[in-house]
């Protein structure tokens, strides 16, 4: 929570900072990055160690012991292509190891190119998810079976449409 004030400079300050409280509450964990000549944010991510919900899929990921996933990754515009997020993804990792967690499952959005030409230098891709929402209906998931997947459990309809919308981004996972 010290970091919390990080947040101020960022666009949406007060919606990142309610999601933050969230997560702290939940037992996530969360990995910044601090420039040390200004003392400005760089960069961050979340870790779980439990679940996590992905609120247009209706559905919570469960994790197995050892399992971490690593979720809502950002960078700084000004300090993106520097070399900053390798640099905290592996301190990220190693801090992990440490503590017992021996797989890891990170999610990258579709659409997030540069997300998913880094991935593919040090992820091992394990599946991809679709799913189709038709006018408020339920939503449909699709997925080829894989035992390495970790599991969804389904939530209510009426509990992931009360999540922020931030967190109303996943449609892609990989790992």
């Amino acid at each position: 929570m010290a970091d919390i004030d990080l947040l101020d400079d960022l666009e949406n300050a007060a919606e990142r900072k309610r999601d933050t409280i969230a997560r702290f509450e939940r037992g996530d964990r969360w990995f910044v990055g601090i420039d040390a000549s200004n003392g400005k944010l760089t960069n961050y991510r979340w870790v779980s160690t439990t679940w996590e919900l992905v609120p247009e899929l209706e559905r919570h990921v469960l994790l197995k012991p050892g399992q971490a996933l690593i979720y809502a990754l950002y960078t700084v515009p000004e300090y993106r292509q520097r070399g900053i997020d390798a640099l905290t993804r592996s301190h990220t990792y190693d801090v992990l190891l440490a503590s017992g967690i021996t797989n890891t499952i990170c999610t990258i959005f579709a659409e997030n190119t540069v997300s998913m030409k880094a991935g593919r230098r040090f992820l091992k891709k394990i599946g991809r998810i679709w799913y189709i929402c038709l006018r408020g209906g339920r939503t449909r998931v699709f997925w080829w079976p894989n035992p390495e997947m970790p599991a969804f459990e389904p939530i209510s309809s009426a509990r992931a449409s009360a999540q922020p919308e931030a967190q109303q981004r996943f449609n892609r996972w990989s790992a």
